[in-house]
């Protein structure tokens, strides 16, 4: 056996072993020890470098190694000056992220990594490179969003690694991260915590590493409550350690243990306890949650802190009176009612502002941002106030009184009591007369409470009940999943549809030249017509007549198409089509001499555009007729789905040529009237009623007034009538105002 000598320490604090080599004495001999040669230096808290670490890096779910972890942290620091530059307003949260200078040939950001600073001993640099090698390989995928608006996720590696060949230049690596990772590297959409750089180096174990990773983002709450599940997946143990009890002895004790003896040594800022939650009433096996306890440690960190919230204060200040036109004073009084808790919101506050104000003129800029921000510490306070007084009446008490068809929707309401580690409690009432129960079990539990004569009054509490409503409600999610997914199936065919319209009318838009477009239109309407009316081999048999009254008032008149058998041999159908073609041809090309290009390109647009816009709102109309019907194509053994794809094209196509028709037609008809000349307008109805003389400037008798209003005179019978006979109008006979001879109706 190999004898350790006392007294004889290693630069990492520990003994020092011989290099005799160890025997192995039988067959259940045991395997010696690995001595991993990597060395914690511990930092006391007061030396510490504190990191800015966006919370996104600490979710990172990955199977890191332990050096792994290292470099992550290393990589973080090297973009701590754009993470201060961000928070200080400097630097553009995304377009302006890196300076051109920092950026190698392919836009990316190298970061020279030295292997000293990653706490590893040289003897050990080959297990370094392999870890950055692998780190390399790590795929990252990040949402991506065009100017379009249209949604990608771009799968890509953590970074490129390139490590040199020569011996004596291999004491460092260059990491070339692309400037989307990097832009994710530094999100602060889901906030940031400080981090300390020699603590993450001082773990031992790659648990107790992202352990703390994950506390220290939670220790101004206090208190941390996650689902085992997620934890889990954050540590990529979703298939270790699968009885909660082995988690709980190899993950969870040994990295409370480190961190507790860290903290107690001085050499870190917080350590945890834990406690599982159970939800059902169940005791054993795996928790419903778990709750982390968060302690700070206190000593040296309690001074630090209290110096950094000074120094957050008198940054605060500065900006105050550097941008925003305070005077010394009133800049010091509003930063002192900056605590921890707002000074990222208050700083977040301070660099919108200053964005708002380079394209809106303010008249006094100190008062508008004093108001800003005393409103946002006034609303911060307040809440908190608020919240302390619901903590200490024992948190938020939810009441269901049914339960969702979701689970989702359920934990939700679960998750407001007791939100971020606050104290709370929910409950849930269900009565046997809801769907879920009256559906999935409620008539076993009825009649078990009429057997065992129970009092409908009576709760019944039982874990059979909720495992019957889980199981009803997995059923539940699975059958609303199934009709989401058949709906989105036809929705598919509807959105291949709509991108090929919308692209054509984004093509429009744009102003581009589609002369060229409409001219290929009517050449394809043209062949597609004479095809279908002019289809065989025997002339005699042609329909001349259709394709006459097809295109009659826009490309054929009366005199059109009127043969003879001895002018079929001349005949031919693309001989027809060639001609009707040329006819068009020569309409557009002398509405263009006579109104000019460019608005002959508008009336192009325009006549496209309405065009489309019309049959595409007919089409929709008619798809949604044809979705209402298709289903019952299922008692005839066809899928539904394929029968709408089929169909729904056969449609499409259909409306594309009424497009290419329709479009081509109103172009080769419309005429565009001068301006300042009046429509010519007709009257198209005649006047009736009781009155109506016949013959006094009505319209259509000989000798009316063209242009004239029609005034209709009603003449009472015992009027006197108005030719100067002086008789009453019922006497008159006169031929002007009884023109049939009548007497007014007397006999």
């Amino acid at each position: 056996m190999t004898e350790k000598k006392a007294g004889e320490e290693t630069p990492s604090g520990g003994s020092r072993r011989p290099s005799a080599k160890t025997t192995k004495r039988g067959a259940k001999a045991k395997k010696a020890d690995v001595k991993r040669d990597i060395s914690h230096d511990l930092i006391p808290i007061a030396e510490e470098t504190w990191l800015l670490q966006p919370i996104a890096v600490t979710m990172m779910r990955h199977d890191y190694s332990q050096v792994q972890v290292r470099i992550l942290v290393s990589i973080v620091e090297s973009l701590q000056n754009i993470l201060q530059g961000m928070l200080n307003g400097g630097t553009s949260r995304q377009l302006d992220i890196f300076r051109s200078d920092e950026l190698d040939e392919d836009g990316r950001m190298p970061i020279k990594m030295p292997f000293k600073e990653l706490g590893v001993s040289p003897s050990h640099y080959p297990q370094l490179r392999n870890s950055l090698k692998m780190l390399a390989s790590i795929p990252v995928e990040i949402p991506y969003k065009t100017q379009e608006g249209r949604k990608y996720t771009k799968a890509t590696n953590l970074c490129d690694v390139y490590i040199p060949e020569d011996n004596s230049y291999s004491k460092y690596a260059i990491l070339k991260i692309d400037r989307t990772v990097a832009e994710r590297l530094v999100s602060f959409d889901f906030g940031y915590h400080r981090l300390g750089k020699q603590i993450v180096f001082a773990c031992k174990n790659r648990y107790t590493q992202r352990i703390y990773m994950f506390i220290a983002s939670w220790l101004d709450k206090g208190k941390a409550v996650i689902d085992p599940l997620e934890f889990r997946k954050m540590l990529r143990l979703e298939k270790n350690y699968k009885k909660f009890p082995d988690f709980c002895r190899r993950v969870l004790d040994p990295a409370r243990s480190e961190l507790q003896k860290l903290a107690e040594d001085g050499f870190c800022d917080c350590w945890f306890d834990y406690d599982r939650l159970y939800l059902h009433g169940q005791r054993g096996g795996e928790p419903d949650k778990l709750v982390f306890t968060i302690h700070r440690a206190g000593g040296p960190l309690t001074d630090q802190l209290a110096e950094l919230t000074d120094a957050q204060r008198r940054y605060v200040g500065d900006m105050l009176v550097r941008h925003f036109a305070f005077n010394g004073e009133d800049a010091a009084r509003l930063a002192a009612r900056i605590t921890p808790e707002t000074y990222q919101a208050a700083v977040q506050k301070l660099m919108d502002l200053l964005e708002r104000f380079k394209t809106m003129a303010v008249k006094d800029r100190a008062a508008y941002t004093y108001r800003a921000m005393d409103e946002l510490i006034r609303s911060r306070e307040t809440v908190e106030a608020e919240a302390e007084e619901v903590r200490a009446a024992g948190g938020l008490f939810i009441i269901g009184t049914e339960r969702h068809e979701s689970r989702r929707i359920d934990n939700q309401l679960r998750g407001r009591a007791g939100r971020q580690g606050d104290p709370g409690a929910s409950r849930f009432y269900l009565s046997l007369e809801d769907d879920l129960m009256r559906l999935f079990g409620g008539d076993r539990v009825s009649s078990l409470m009429d057997t065992l004569k129970i009092d409908e009054d009576t709760p019944i509490e039982n874990r059979m009940i909720t495992n019957t409503l889980e199981s009803a409600q997995k059923k539940l999610e699975g059958r609303n999943f199934e009709i989401r997914k058949n709906v989105l199936k036809y929705d598919d065919v509807m959105n291949q549809q709509r991108e090929i319209i919308y692209g054509q009318r984004r093509k429009v838009l744009d102003g581009e030249d589609i002369s060229t477009e409409m001219h290929k239109m009517l050449r394809e309407n043209i062949d597609s017509s004479c095809a279908q009316f002019l289809s065989g081999d025997v002339k005699d048999e042609w329909d001349f007549g259709a394709l006459r009254r097809h295109y009659q008032g826009w490309l054929t008149t009366d005199a059109d198409f009127h043969y003879t058998v001895a002018d079929f041999d001349n005949l031919s159908q693309q001989g027809i089509a060639d001609m009707l073609y040329d006819r068009g041809m020569q309409i557009l090309q002398a509405k263009e001499v006579r109104y000019g290009a460019p608005v002959m390109r508008e009336l192009e647009r325009i006549c496209l555009l309405k065009c489309v816009d019309r049959q595409w709102m007919d089409h929709i109309d008619n798809m949604d007729q044809l979705r209402q019907g298709i289903a019952l194509r299922g008692y005839g053994q066809k899928d539904p789905v394929v029968e709408y794809r089929i169909e729904g094209f056969d449609m499409f196509d259909q409306m594309v040529d009424s497009i290419r028709e329709s479009s081509v037609k109103m172009l080769l008809t419309i005429e565009l009237r001068a301006a300042g000349s009046a429509p010519k307008r007709e009257q198209v109805a005649k006047p009736t009623g009781e009155g109506f003389v016949p013959g006094n400037g009505a319209p259509g008798v000989k000798g009316s007034p063209k242009g004239q209003p029609v005034r209709v005179v009603k003449i009472g019978r015992n009027d006197p009538c108005p030719c100067g006979s002086g008789l009453k109008f019922k006497k008159c006979t006169c031929a002007q105002y009884h023109p049939t001879g009548n007497n007014g109706g007397e006999e």
